[in-house]
């Protein structure tokens, strides 16, 4: 191999990873830290021509906080990812975990810590259900007084909502 060769080939190496969340002011909690540790592995110092893009694109669309990811290479030394995240509407404290819902009614682990109307519920999060949660919890964000006094909500076993107020 010449030493033009090398150089040439040199220049395919990626060297850099750069990343934009494109909706970063959504009350999202995606952190580019944790995409960067998780691609990093997989593509600082391989040649650019052999990053399996898809697989990038696949692994971080398994994150319930992204809506939509787009990998590519923008020249031979830097690998691009763009990341759309989903706000999250209302979260859902089970006694398994919690779950936030954006508003679409996409309901996906915690992650973080976001503002939203919380309701701590043992029902299953059905699309019936959780669409009529995101309504209550739209109507409660958008009002200044139920959003000041109401901290949380409860379901009981029979599906009785009730609202904990703040005095």
């Amino acid at each position: 191999m010449s030493i033009l060769q090398d150089r040439k080939s040199m220049r395919n190496i990626c060297k850099k990873v750069d990343i934009t969340i494109l909706n970063p002011g959504s009350d999202g909690v995606l952190k580019k830290t944790l995409l960067y540790d998780m691609i990093n592995p997989h593509s600082i110092g391989m040649r650019s021509d052999s990053i399996n893009l898809h697989s990038i694109e696949k692994e971080l669309g398994e994150l319930g906080d992204v809506s939509h990811i787009e990998a590519y290479v923008s020249d031979p030394a830097t690998l691009k990812i763009s990341v759309s995240q989903r706000k999250p509407v209302v979260r859902f404290d089970r006694h398994g975990g919690s779950y936030y819902s954006d508003s679409e009614g996409f309901v996906f682990p915690v992650t973080g810590n976001v503002d939203v109307p919380r309701i701590k519920s043992e029902l299953p999060l059905e699309k019936g259900w959780v669409s009529k949660a995101i309504g209550l919890a739209g109507f409660i964000s958008a009002d200044e007084y139920w959003k000041k006094h109401v901290s949380n909500m409860e379901t009981s076993a029979d599906g009785e909502l009730r609202f904990i107020m703040d005095t």
